[in-house]
């Protein structure tokens, strides 16, 4: 993670090639495909010796980008941008889950993400059992040796649940499971989901980063700190790809043949997101909290579910 604020190391993420014009913003890159200078390059770029972009539905300077910026932003290994946050959870546990195999997920989750798990899942043969993940005896008498991935969302949309991070963490560990979260409404500029344990982070860009529901997208952060190994489907990526085995997999296979992709005038939209982040979640949090305040004092309101009053049985975890 940077030693500098979260806004100037937003400000200051450097390109991976220096832009033939010295463009202080990165431009917007709207072209399907990109040349090569020879046959010979265009061969070793399909052997993976010499790394350029090809097409830009497998990858695009300006997405490459915003991948870069929200890499640094959250001291990850490796980040992916897709279409949207349900495409960045589906990718994401399609690579590591199999027909047969099942997960563990927390029974308050996004609506779509429920109707993902209960019919899409289900349907390709991979069970999702459901629990009250804040109650650790019900956690581990749902795992067993076909049990790949805890999933749950850091804060419940819509409900405002929290989650207890290090529990789930040291649970996952302690049964080699792979730690999955949907930090959406938690965003990187508050929240270092890799020194809590996380593994695997799923984002909806839309909702914080795009900066005013500008546009669709959607990230997997690969924190860098799972053994993949562990993982009987990635076994494959880990002898060639090591420590880069999830990510791997995801642009070599899910992500680039389900076609899922960022657009550039989407990486564009949350680039610029980023670099003002930090101060939009900030309004947000002291306005929640005025209003909360207001509505605590109000003689007509008989009670608020708000996790960042003090007032709020949630308050402890939420600020843990």
């Amino acid at each position: 993670m940077s030693k500098t604020g979260f806004t100037t190391t937003a400000l200051n993420v450097p390109y991976s090639k220096n832009d033939p014009h010295n463009a202080l913003q990165m431009p917007l890159y709207e072209a399907v495909a990109f040349e090569f200078d020879s046959a010979e390059q265009i061969q070793a770029n399909f052997k993976g010796e010499y790394i350029a972009h090809v097409y830009s539905r497998t990858s695009s300077p300006t997405v490459e980008y915003f991948e870069l910026k929200l890499k640094a932003l959250t001291g990850s290994h490796a980040v992916l941008a897709v279409s949207s946050g349900m495409a960045a959870i589906f990718d994401a546990l399609i690579a590591v889950v199999k027909t047969g195999e099942n997960i563990i997920s927390g029974d308050r989750l996004f609506g779509h993400t429920y109707a993902l798990f209960q019919d899409t899942l289900a349907g390709l043969g991979i069970e999702t059992r459901f629990a009250d993940l804040n109650v650790a005896s019900q956690i581990e008498k749902l795992i067993d040796l076909k049990t790949r991935v805890i999933y749950f969302e850091t804060v419940t949309n819509p409900q405002l649940e929290i989650a207890d991070i290090e529990m789930l963490a040291a649970i996952a560990k302690k049964h080699n499971l792979l730690l999955i979260a949907d930090s959406t409404m938690t965003p990187p500029n508050v929240f270092c989901a890799g020194k809590f344990g996380l593994n695997i982070e799923v984002i909806s860009t839309t909702k914080y980063i795009s900066g005013g529901a500008t546009s669709f997208g959607g990230a997997i952060i690969d924190h860098g700190n799972y053994d993949w190994k562990l993982n009987p489907n990635l076994s494959k990526y880990t002898e060639k790809f090591g420590k880069n085995a999830f990510i791997a997999k995801l642009r070599k296979n899910i992500y680039r043949n389900t076609g899922g992709s960022m657009t550039p005038q989407t990486a564009k939209f949350m680039i610029q997101g980023l670099d003002i982040l930090e101060l939009r979640v900030e309004k947000c949090y002291q306005n929640c909290i005025a209003l909360g305040a207001f509505f605590e004092s109000h003689p007509k309101i008989k009670r608020v579910d708000y996790p960042g009053l003090k007032s709020d049985l949630r308050f402890q975890l939420s600020e843990k």
